[in-house]
C-alpha cells in the first residue's frame, strides 16, 4: 500500500510537471507573438497553432489572452522583491524609495513600449472584469507601503496624509508616466523622466518643517 502510494505520488508529480511545461509553452508562445504582432490581431487559435496544442488545452490553463498578460505582469511584480530586499538599509527611507523607483523604471524601459501598450490595452478592454493593475494585494503595493511607513516614522515624509493615500499617489504617478511613454511611442528617456517626476512629487511630500530647515541651511 505504501509503495503504491509513493508510485501514485510520483505519477501525480510527473503530471504536474507536464502540465507546468505545457502552461509555460503556451505562455512563452503567446508573449513572443504579442511582441511581434498587434495584440488584437492574434487569436487564441493562432497561439494554439504556433504552440502545437489544441484549443481545449489552452482553456485548461488560461481563461483568455488577457490572463496571459496579467500573469506576465505579476511575474514582474515578483521580480521586484529580491532587488528591494537587497537595498541598502543604512540610507534614509526616502533614498531607498528613490532607488526602488530606479529599479522599477529600468525594468519598464527593458519591457519596451510595445509590450507595455499590450498590458494597458488588455486592462482597459471591455472584457476585462478584474483589473490586476489596481489590485492592492500585488507586491508593488506592499513594498511601497513599507517604504512610505518607514519614511513617515522617521519624519522624512509628511504624516498629515495616511500611508495608503501616499502609496496610491505614487502608484498613479508611475502608471501615468508609463501611459505617457506609451502614448508618445517612447520618444523620451523613460528612466530619466521617471526620476525627474518623482523628485518633483516628493517635494510635495516632504514635511513643511523639514523644508524650512533645508531652506535655512542652503540660505
Amino acid at each position: 500500500m505504501i509503495r503504491r502510494g509513493n508510485m501514485s505520488i510520483k505519477k501525480l508529480t510527473k503530471r504536474k510537471q507536464q502540465a507546468l511545461t505545457t502552461r509555460q509553452l503556451i505562455f512563452e508562445t503567446a508573449v513572443t507573438m504579442f511582441r511581434k504582432k498587434s495584440y488584437d490581431q492574434i487569436t487564441i487559435s493562432d497561439i494554439c497553432k504556433k504552440a502545437g496544442i489544441s484549443i481545449g488545452t489552452f482553456y485548461h490553463h488560461f481563461k483568455s489572452k488577457e490572463q496571459i498578460i496579467a500573469e506576465e505582469y505579476l511575474k514582474l511584480d515578483e521580480f521586484y522583491i529580491e532587488p528591494y530586499n537587497k537595498l541598502q538599509r543604512d540610507v534614509s527611507a526616502l533614498d531607498r524609495l528613490i532607488m526602488f523607483n530606479g529599479i522599477m523604471s529600468k525594468r519598464f524601459a527593458e519591457m519596451g513600449v510595445h509590450h507595455l501598450r499590450i498590458v494597458y490595452y488588455s486592462e482597459i478592454g471591455p472584457k476585462r472584469k478584474k483589473k490586476f493593475l489596481i489590485d492592492e494585494k500585488r507586491p508593488i503595493f506592499r513594498i511601497l507601503g513599507e517604504l512610505v511607513r518607514d519614511a513617515q516614522e522617521k519624519g522624512e515624509i509628511r504624516n498629515d496624509m495616511d500611508c495608503a493615500t501616499i502609496v496610491d499617489i505614487l502608484v498613479k504617478f508611475s502608471r501615468g508616466n508609463i501611459y505617457d511613454w506609451v502614448l508618445r511611442n517612447g520618444d523620451f528617456d523613460f528612466e530619466l523622466r521617471s526620476a525627474q517626476v518623482l523628485e518633483a512629487l516628493l517635494q510635495g511630500l516632504i514635511p513643511r518643517e523639514k523644508k524650512k530647515t533645508m531652506s535655512s541651511c542652503t540660505g
